[in-house]
């Protein structure tokens, strides 16, 4: 089994000569191990998927990004069952066949459905799952206003077993309410304020490119960007857009960050210089 397949999103353009650690960051997503459910809530080109990239092991991860073709819950259940037996193979078919059928656990309606089909998931893994997991769903964004499949999933966070730990990055805020889950230390969240690059970070990158880059420009484009990765880094080291596959594909005009990701600037002085003149992100 490919780590491609498991990490389902993972790829980016960026090089491993280009790569920063950043140590606290990626503490903050090991403590996930410790959690429930994480979630990493920041706009486009805040670097959610390239930031958790470093921070789980790959044989121990599995992914989904949520797409238009999850916009049911039998949809949903049935790629996220189908993408937690590559690492739990033992996992019963008879839940995956209720749901592609439309049949038991999926005929229910309201909030029955999702919290039956859940609550048998979370059963199945309770028996077959030996070791610790991670789940990353990215794109969860997409299931705003779609009550049963965030439903669905919320449940899923709920009733796991303490060996699945949920990390779920969105948009915006998550489809489901999360507080309980919070103040029993069941979950977390990671925003803007921590994804942000620090002056010290961008100055590290920008040294990593051009050898030398002057304090007063590095804190200049700080200041403006508020950190904001996509217009804080070069052009060409922005990550690329991913298709269905979850491989790199081209990057899509549509896309929101794709004034920074198609841009043609060349040098990272350039870059810095052009980030100057762009408004910051909205948090």
């Amino acid at each position: 089994m490919s780590s491609d397949t498991l990490r389902d999103g993972m790829s980016t353009a960026l090089g491993d000569s280009d790569l920063i650690r950043r140590s606290s960051l990626e503490g903050l997503l090991v403590a996930a191990h410790d959690r429930r459910l994480t979630a990493l809530v920041a706009d486009a080109g805040f670097g959610k998927t390239t930031t958790m990239s470093p921070a789980f092991d790959a044989g121990r991860t599995v992914w989904h990004t949520i797409t238009a073709v999850d916009l049911s819950v039998s949809a949903l259940g049935r790629s996220i069952i189908e993408k937690l037996r590559l690492l739990v193979p033992a996992l019963s078919g008879d839940v995956l066949l209720a749901v592609a059928g439309g049949r038991g656990l999926d005929s229910g309606s309201g909030t029955t459905r999702p919290e039956t089909l859940a609550a048998a998931v979370a059963q199945d893994l309770s028996e077959h799952l030996r070791r610790a997991i991670v789940f990353v769903v990215d794109d969860a964004h997409g299931l705003n206003g779609l009550p049963e499949s965030s439903g669905f999933l919320a449940a899923l966070g709920r009733h796991a077993p303490p060996t699945l730990h949920l990390v779920v990055a969105s948009r915006s805020d998550l489809p489901f309410p999360t507080a309980r889950m919070r103040l029993a230390k069941e979950a977390d969240r990671i925003t803007t304020d921590q994804l942000a690059f620090t002056v010290d970070e961008v100055g590290e990158l920008a040294r990593k490119r051009m050898g030398h880059v002057d304090i007063g420009l590095i804190e200049a484009i700080h200041e403006r960007t508020a950190g904001w990765p996509v217009r804080a880094i070069p052009t060409g080291l922005a990550p690329r857009a991913r298709d269905n596959s979850g491989n790199p594909g081209e990057r899509k005009a549509g896309d929101r960050d794709s004034a920074a990701r198609s841009s043609t600037l060349g040098g990272f002085g350039v870059a810095l210089s052009g980030a100057c003149n762009t408004d910051r992100p909205h948090a």
